[in-house]
């Protein structure tokens, strides 16, 4: 997958995107899954975690991060689509 998430800015856009068209409705032509997209989010935050005001910010981000991998596993997309929003609000 194409590192989409470099900057802070970047990982709220494409958050945004994930939660506007996952689990299952991915524009065809960007060939992505879920799993794919929630991969890019963790690699985002590693590459961006410096942005975080703290590093308590970011093992928040992190941890948000997986529990909505997990929630979306789960089939609750809800609840993963809102920790995801939380995750993009952070600073």
């Amino acid at each position: 997958m194409t590192n989409w998430c470099t900057t802070k800015s970047e990982l709220d856009d494409f958050i945004a995107f994930v939660v506007l068209y996952g689990p299952d409705n991915f524009p065809a032509r960007r060939k992505m899954t879920m799993v794919s997209a929630l991969e890019e989010i963790m690699s985002g935050l590693e590459r961006c975690a410096h942005e975080f005001k703290g590093e308590g910010a970011a093992l928040t981000a992190r941890r948000l991060a997986i529990e909505a991998k997990t929630a979306y596993a789960r089939g609750e997309v809800n609840k993963g689509a809102h920790l995801l929003q939380d995750l993009a609000a952070l600073r």
